[in-house]
């Protein structure tokens, strides 16, 4: 590239050691090789931070783009913020994760970017990392946002936005949990989960268990057994425990045999308080179901 012109060589690689030359008008802005992602090598280049402003610039390539914003995430560069604009959104989504452990996190024209991506961002994914930055921000000034973006019908933007009306006011952590737990799915049907087995109650465990029940395998759910298990010892109803623990026993049953040594444990431990806590039947039930 020189003053913005692209000029391309075609060229082959024969040798361990190949040196080309080219006619050039001045100097070139960028010099972008293997610019269309095809050759299978390890490269090295030495471009400077020039350089990849430029690549940045006039690189059409989604790898081209994301190499400039990686550099001006180690070099701590401020051209760090043009990600926030790019076409393609997970270099939005990228861009705002790198920002976040930069200088520039808490940038007055880094934040009002990201408000107007949480606010009007096309890509759901993009507008919740946005929303999910402010979160962590802390400022009482972008709930008008979150009120907005909790009712949206991506379940990714609701959950980040009732994460962000829960972080400025957690008293209403539980009112809001059971407001939108009649129909919380994926990042919003987390959110409500993790409330309301912190925070709900007998009454609750119709919602709270089938939430339990319903989420797929995974490290997390096994995190949310040990909640589960807690929850299930602020429930007096026998047969209401028997089924919470039913429901435990059905994960645990979907777990390959190797891995149950790693698992175990976190059973036990759940197992041993309801005993302890609930008397001869459960513990008596537990020991049927449990072996």
């Amino acid at each position: 590239y020189t003053a913005g012109i692209a000029k391309r060589y075609n060229i082959w690689v024969k040798n361990k050691i190949d040196t080309f030359y080219f006619n050039v008008t001045g100097k070139p802005e960028l010099i972008n090789f293997d610019a269309e992602k095809i050759l299978l090598a390890e490269k090295t280049e030495n471009k400077t931070e020039e350089n990849y402003i430029n690549q940045y610039k006039y690189a059409r390539n989604y790898f081209d783009r994301k190499e400039a914003i990686d550099f001006f995430a180690k070099k701590n560069m401020p051209e760090i913020a043009k990600g926030l604009h790019d076409k393609f959104y997970k270099i939005r989504i990228a861009t705002m994760q790198k920002i976040g452990s930069s200088p520039y996190k808490a940038d007055p024209v880094v934040l009002s970017d990201i408000e107007e991506m949480a606010k009007k961002d096309y890509n759901t994914n993009a507008k919740a990392a946005a929303i999910n930055y402010l979160v962590k921000n802390g400022d009482k000034k972008y709930l008008p946002i979150y009120q907005a973006a909790v009712n949206d019908s991506s379940y990714s933007v609701a959950g980040a936005a009732l994460k962000g009306l829960i972080a400025l006011d957690s008293s209403s952590a539980y009112t809001l949990a059971k407001k939108y737990s009649a129909d919380a799915k994926d990042d919003l049907g987390a959110v409500v989960s993790k409330v309301m087995l912190e925070k709900g109650s007998e009454a609750d465990f119709d919602v709270v268990a089938k939430s339990y029940d319903d989420a797929p395998p995974s490290q997390e759910k096994l995190a949310q057994t040990a909640q589960f298990g807690e929850y299930l010892l602020k429930v007096n109803d026998v047969n209401k425990i028997k089924l919470g623990i039913d429901y435990m026993m059905r994960f645990r049953n979907m777990i390959p045999k190797q891995f149950l040594s790693f698992v175990d444990p976190t059973y036990k431990e759940a197992f041993d308080n309801l005993a302890k806590a609930k008397g001869s039947e459960i513990d008596a039930y537990i020991k049927s179901v449990f072996k």
